[in-house]
């Protein structure tokens, strides 16, 4: 944790120095901001391309891309209200990734615990990765994901 430069345990509570500046702030594992700043949490896809999936040299084309999470976390008002990822994918293997069309994915607002989470994207390619992102203070539990995939042509 690069915020981090010492930890101490007193009276109840988990304490840390920021490595920033010094300050002496709780670490609390219901807070998701990094002293007030928003935390972006990140996570990318293994590459997915002909040879991972058992056809190797086949084009491949995606037309969506489901998340299985923990839905309905938002928070009463503000920025987490209504939490969303920004999906962006890549078909150089990570290399750039594209945020084009509409990449942001609600993860439902609080209570609202049926929403599906999916990102409807047809895109052609050869070695994709997917990067999932959220700055929104609410908690994150990423459980799975699903692509549907379809053969294309040769390369």
């Amino acid at each position: 944790m690069k915020w981090m430069r010492r930890v101490a345990f007193v009276y109840g509570k988990r304490l840390i120095t920021d490595y920033r500046n010094g300050n002496v702030l709780e670490l609390d594992y219901d807070t998701y901001t990094d002293d007030g700043q928003p935390q972006i949490r990140q996570r990318d896809t293994q590459p997915i391309n002909g040879v991972s999936l058992g056809m190797p040299g086949q084009k491949l084309v995606m037309d969506s891309f489901r998340l299985i999470v923990q839905t309905g976390v938002g928070i009463a008002s503000g920025q987490g209200s209504d939490p969303k990822f920004f999906i962006g994918t890549s078909v150089d293997g990570g290399r750039n990734f594209d945020y084009s069309g509409n990449p942001y994915v609600s993860i439902g607002t609080g209570g609202n615990y049926t929403i599906t989470v999916q990102l409807d994207k047809v895109l052609e390619f050869e070695d994709l990765v997917i990067r999932v992102r959220c700055s929104d203070p609410v908690f994150i539990s990423i459980h799975g994901a699903a692509i549907h995939v379809d053969k294309g042509g040769e390369w």
